[in-house]
């Protein structure tokens, strides 16, 4: 599909904002705690590592096999070598995007969908953020592109093709790229279901691939690592039922950025006219779209983390955007340039106001811990107590190299560091803290910290 001068400027124009805010926050914000846990097991431990060992589903596995590569740019810090795959993949993911909508619909709704869905908040978040998501968001768009190719009378090899292979890729970074492939499937089915025999062939070839691809981990660790962790362990029928309708507003507010209310509003008017204009195949993308994340979390009896169900911020802005095509094409398309710049702008400042807080809501571990650390890093020794600030110092010490401290972790309830000795600084959660006579040096809502003098 060939793109005019026109739409090319009209692109690069809804891209600046996006990209801009990517780079902008992956150089200001402090190391996450998950981006210093794969850092410090399994970026800098390299390929074997990656491959072959899942301690918990922070190992998004491919990502993790991009960093072991980027880590040997020259002449970045290691926080940008862990952040330069997502900023990448996430303008991949932008491109792509919007050569499936401008070919399956029209360029004017590509530019609306690319240009608003680029900054919901978890999309400028994964944006950057050293994990996986932005991987799979990019499968879930090529996987979506392969399958409304596969449904518009385009029954292909080709297609099967790209379907497995964007989705065995999706199945490398993470398991939970199960749901999608449920769900397009499902789609597929529904859809064209004349063409069961190659999608048996492709689900047969994908699963081969991907049971192959965690081989090594199912070898070293066993596959209870992968299906049974602590993560991804049932709650129960009745527990998961109960708790879909806040989790699903939960999960709605923080993917967009913006309250539930108005992205199930804005869905249901969509999903309205859609019925309203019979255009079946459409609507049945919607519904299966809309339904299936409460059939596959009551089955699988879980509600996982919101950010397992980011690629849905392309499901939510389609189905918003495309009852409106007609309307779209009557709009001049510097008019809706202007429309997605100011629409951008509102979005951007809205994720500047949250972003702090949303990265210090766990444990203060990222935004308070880039405060705390200044006051504490250097050649030491130190004790932890219930406290996830570890991995964000050593990743600093690690990267300033430091290479003469020491750090030990322990589990101990009702800790006093007034009979500790043999360390510099001891930081205990405050739930366990039994201090009386020490006095602490550094205090936040969740841990103490307390410095020895040298030599105690």
């Amino acid at each position: 599909m060939e793109i005019g001068r026109e739409n090319k400027f009209a692109l690069a124009a809804i891209l600046v904002l996006p990209v801009f805010a990517s780079v902008y926050y992956a150089l200001a914000m402090p190391v996450s705690f998950d981006e210093a846990w794969t850092f410090l097991n399994f970026t800098q431990k390299g390929f074997a590592e990656s491959v072959t060992h899942y301690p918990a589903p922070n190992n998004h596995v491919l990502h993790s096999l991009v960093t072991n590569v980027t880590y040997y740019i020259p002449f970045l810090s290691d926080l940008m070598k862990l952040r330069l795959p997502s900023i990448f993949i996430s303008l991949a993911s932008l491109l792509l995007l919007y050569r499936f909508v401008s070919k399956h619909f029209d360029i004017k709704t590509a530019l609306v969908v690319v240009g608003v869905s680029s900054v919901f908040f978890l999309n400028i978040y994964y944006s950057y953020m050293s994990r996986g998501y932005s991987l799979v968001s990019l499968c879930f768009i090529a996987a979506l592109y392969s399958a409304f190719n596969i449904v518009k009378a385009d029954n292909e090899k080709r297609n099967w093709m790209y379907f497995s292979a964007f989705s065995i890729i999706g199945f490398f970074t993470m398991p939970s790229f199960l749901y999608p492939f449920i769900t397009l499937n499902f789609f597929i089915l529904v859809s064209r279901h004349k063409n069961l025999r190659l999608q048996v062939i492709s689900t047969a070839i994908t699963g081969i691939c991907v049971l192959l691809l965690y081989l090594p981990i199912i070898c070293h660790d066993g596959i209870m690592a992968i299906i049974h962790n602590r993560y991804v362990t049932p709650i129960g029928f009745a527990a998961t039922a109960t708790g879909l309708f806040p989790y699903f507003g939960n999960a709605i507010t923080e993917i967009t950025g913006i309250h539930w209310a108005i992205i199930v509003l804005l869905l249901i008017v969509g999903v309205g006219f859609l019925y309203k204009s019979k255009e079946k195949l459409l609507l049945s993308f919607a519904l299966i779209m809309i339904l299936s994340p409460v059939i596959l979390l009551l089955v699988h009896r879980l509600l996982p983390f919101s950010r397992v169900f980011n690629y849905y911020s392309v499901v939510f802005i389609l189905l918003i955007v495309l009852p409106y095509r007609s309307l779209l094409q009557k709009t001049g398309l510097k008019a809706i340039i202007v429309l997605i710049l100011l629409l951008q702008g509102l979005f951007v400042f809205n994720f500047n106001s949250k972003i702090e807080a949303y990265e210090d809501k766990d444990l203060a571990i990222n935004i308070t811990a880039s405060k705390v650390i200044p006051k504490i890093i250097g050649d030491y020794r130190y004790l932890f107590n219930f406290v996830l600030l570890e991995s964000n110092l050593e990743f600093e010490l690690v990267s300033k190299g430091y290479k003469n401290y020491s750090i030990k972790s322990v589990g101990i309830p009702n800790m006093s560091t007034d009979t500790i000795s043999g360390y510099d600084f001891i930081i205990i959660n405050t739930e366990f803290d039994q201090t009386k006579n020490s006095k602490v040096f550094y205090a936040t809502p969740y841990y103490n910290i307390y410095k020895k003098s040298q030599g105690n």
